[in-house]
């Protein structure tokens, strides 16, 4: 059962679902002991959790990507902003001495 279980965690890391599945399929279809059965569930959860984790680990380095990307909006909207109010004066002193 052993090598079902690090054959399904190679198939997760390489993204490879379709054959993930099967390998689930197969290892929840075979017969065990109550014992296998057990540790074949605790391996089963730390997989399980693995997943999870390097999902979750991912979506936090897409989020600080955007968040990175709006802070450089920012800054250049705030740019944009002070070089427009700039133009805006020097045309309202252009236009008081002529």
């Amino acid at each position: 059962m052993e090598t079902e279980i690090n054959k399904l965690q190679s198939l997760l890391k390489e993204k490879n679902f379709a054959e993930a599945t099967k390998v689930i399929d197969q290892i929840v279809k075979a017969e065990m002991t109550e014992e296998e059965k057990g540790g074949m569930l605790v391996d089963m959860a730390s997989t399980y959790m693995d997943v999870v984790n390097a999902v979750n680990e991912e979506y936090r380095d897409s989020l600080k990507e955007v968040i990175e990307g709006l802070e450089r909006i920012k800054q250049s909207e705030s740019r944009v902003s002070d070089k427009v109010k700039l133009a805006e004066v020097k045309q309202g002193l252009n236009i008081g001495t002529k």
